[in-house]
Parts: structure tokens; sequence; C-alpha cells
């Protein structure tokens, strides 16, 4: 029935390495945020650690996505993100919200690969262009962040989804939903788009996302090997087009969400471990057929 409505769910098959590891990982990870919270701040906060669980699995999801060929690219994602969180414990146990933003804003780049990118081989039903062009608004009402931006990636997606598919009305409605979206997530964050952070903290963002991305699409130029969940080949086409409209997400918040420099150190994972792998590809080739 699910399965009727959209084309963007995936379950967890445990017959896969893959999988199993980031559960034990996600579950590592929370039990010792609990009890690291617990011992030096004396206040866990359960939601906030749950977020922080959730927001690791989004960076294995995202790094499955984006590099299908190389499941230790979404291993190495998630593991860095984790890690990321662990230095800096204090600030999200002070303010547990960010975890949330972390995992609504990393969630979201994985919906927008998986919809672009097709992985999942169903095509895109009409509920997925309402929740996706949605997202942003949602996410902002959700946060209280500023995640307008996002509106422009998504609306590009949803576009280049519908066009490959010969479907230029759901083309039209994507990007007139996505367009509303994103201006009323603006106005909820108004005056200004509550732009943050000092410049050297942008700059130094924005450059590691321009270096990570650019090896990224120089380095995975090569056809995906792996078929989609329903057993057709993936198109290289919509991978790539997934990656770069997933970056371009990453360089619009840089400028826009005043917590992306605490994001952006979980994203420096994702970015560094896609390369990393695909880097590897001329050695080893892939290493497991890609499986959610």
């Amino acid at each position: 029935m699910i399965r009727r409505l959209t084309s963007l769910d995936r379950g967890l098959d445990w017959a896969y390495p893959s999988n199993r590891f980031v559960v034990g990982l996600c579950l590592a990870f929370a039990v010792a945020a609990f009890v690291l919270q617990n011992v030096w701040l004396g206040q866990p906060v359960l939601w906030g650690v749950l977020a922080g669980a959730g927001w690791v699995f989004a960076a294995w999801a995202l790094g499955r996505e984006l590099d299908p060929d190389h499941p230790e690219t979404a291993a190495r994602a998630g593991v860095a993100l984790a890690l990321s969180q662990g230095l800096l414990l204090p600030l999200l146990s002070a303010q547990p919200r960010l975890a949330l933003a972390g995992l609504l804003v990393t969630g979201v780049l994985v919906v927008l690969a998986r919809l672009l990118g097709r992985t999942t081989g169903r095509p895109t039903t009409w509920l997925d262009v309402a929740a996706v062009a949605s997202s942003p608004l949602l996410a902002t009402w959700l946060t209280g962040r500023p995640l307008w931006a996002l509106a422009l990636p998504l609306a590009l997606a949803l576009v280049a989804d519908a066009n490959r598919d010969g479907a230029p009305r759901r083309a039209w409605a994507g990007l007139a939903l996505a367009a509303a979206a994103g201006v009323a997530a603006l106005l909820w964050v108004h005056p200004a788009g509550r732009v943050a952070s000092e410049p050297w903290v942008l700059w130094f963002a924005a450059a590691t996302v321009l270096l990570g991305w650019a090896a990224l699409l120089v380095w995975m130029w090569q056809k995906p090997l792996s078929k989609a969940d329903n057993g057709l080949p993936l198109e290289y086409e919509r991978l790539l087009g997934a990656r770069a409209l997933v970056a371009l997400a990453t360089l619009l918040l840089v400028w826009t969400a005043g917590f992306l420099p605490l994001l952006a150190l979980g994203w420096v994972g994702v970015f560094g471990a896609v390369a990393a792998a695909t880097a590897q590809y001329w050695v080893s080739g892939p290493s497991e057929t890609h499986k959610p």
C-alpha cells in the first residue's frame, strides 16, 4: 500500500553488513552520548540523544545514496558524524535542537538524492512531490532555523526528475510548491533570513564544501554499476544531478543558516568519505552492490 503512495521508502535488509553496521553504530552512539551527558553534565536530554543518533543514520543514508557502489563510503560518513558530535557534546547538550536540525536537514538531502537518483527504481508520485516541495517550510517550522534556501535545490530536483520522465505538469507543480514553501519559510524567519556566523567561518565552510564536491564530481564520473531496488540499472545522469544538487544545497545553507558550521563537521565526513572511497575505484572497484 505504501509503495503505491510514495517511491521514496526503503527498508533495511539485514543480510547486508553495511545495514547491520549502521544500526549498531546508531545504538552505540545513543548509549555513549546518554552516558557521557549523564556523567559530565548531569542532565541528559533523551530526545536530543535520539535526534543525534538519527542524524548519524541520515549521514550514512546520504553516503549510500550518493555513492551506491561503495558501502564503506556511508560507513565512514556515519562514523565521522558520530565523532564530530562527540567532540561537540557540551554544545549539543546545551542546544539539543541543533541535533534535530542536523537530522532534518540531512534527511531532506537524503530525500533529494533518492528522488533524483531514483535509487528505489520506482517513479515519483504526487505525494512525493508534495512532501519534498513542502519540506523546507516544515523543517524551518520544527527547528526555528533558516532553512528556506533548501527550496531552490529541491525545486530543481523536482523539475529535473519530471523532465526526465516527460511529465511537464509535475515539473510545474513541483516548482510552484517548492517556491511557495521557500517564500513561506523565509517569511517565517524574517528579517534578513537570520544569516549568522563570523565571515571567516562562512568562508571556511564554503571552501570545505567546494573542495569536497569538486573532488566528488571529478572522481565520480564513472557510471554506477549498482542496481536500483527493483533491479533496474541506476542512471548515471540522475546520480550526477543528485550529487550536484546536494552540493548546491550545502553551499546555500553555508550562507543562510547560522548553524551550518556545526553541520559542516558532519558533512565534511560525507564529502571526505565519498571522495576517498571513489578514489579507490581504480584499485579495487565496487565492493558491494547497492542495497539500502
